[in-house]
């Protein structure tokens, strides 16, 4: 298996510390793709101090990055994966507005190489992104394995991932599952697998993602 969720990996207390750090460091923030993230959050103590509470279920000795975030609009399907591979995404839900039901979503598709990717379909984004590489359909891109050749499944679409800008023919090829997105969870992966926010039910959503050498015990 390339994922796992761990339930009640967090307590609503150090939940709400550091959605308090987060609402009040606006001046760390990076706004991109209609998503505001700080940015390496496992060098500040407030994140840091959860090395207690995920010692038993990932291996802590070398964070590779990420970020806190909260966005509106669900992300598009993509990698995190470097040099530092083998990785592990390690993604705690912090909050999901009115307590909403909220997924993720982790593909069975995935690359063997290092190469970072978010594939847009047909939308237009101006710029480079920083680390991943731009493209457009998972299914025309030949880094892309176990492509079912098939379109993604109707419902699983309709429920968990669709929106305005994800077109469906955008996973074509793709199949996955839909874990729930709920405070104080823990949601591990293998980070070579492509994984996206599933269809956006709440207004926003605040997550914490952080990355470590390693693989998925």
């Amino acid at each position: 298996m390339h994922y796992k969720v761990i339930e009640n990996v967090i307590n609503y207390d150090k939940i709400n510390k550091i959605l308090n750090f987060f609402n009040d460091s606006s001046h760390l923030y990076e706004n991109k793709m209609y998503m505001e993230k700080i940015n390496r959050p496992w060098t500040y103590e407030v994140v840091s101090s959860l090395a207690e509470d995920i010692q038993d279920y990932v291996d802590i000795s070398a964070n590779i990055g990420d970020n806190i975030y909260k966005h509106s609009y669900p992300y598009y399907p993509h990698l995190d994966i470097d040099d530092n591979y083998p990785s592990v995404n390690f993604l705690i839900p912090l909050y999901v507005e009115n307590n909403k039901r909220q997924h993720f979503v982790i593909f069975d598709q995935y690359v063997e190489n290092t190469k970072s990717k978010t594939w847009l379909g047909n939308i237009q984004v101006e710029g480079e992104f920083v680390k991943n590489i731009k493209d457009k359909f998972i299914h025309s891109d030949t880094d892309v394995k176990n492509l079912t050749n098939l379109p993604i499944d109707e419902e699983f679409y309709i429920n968990y991932l669709e929106h305005v800008g994800r077109d469906r023919d955008l996973f074509f090829g793709c199949s996955g599952n839909a874990v729930e997105f709920k405070p104080g969870n823990a949601i591990i992966f293998d980070s070579k697998y492509i994984h996206c926010t599933g269809k956006m039910k709440a207004d926003y959503k605040i997550g914490l993602s952080l990355r470590f050498k390693g693989t998925v015990n």
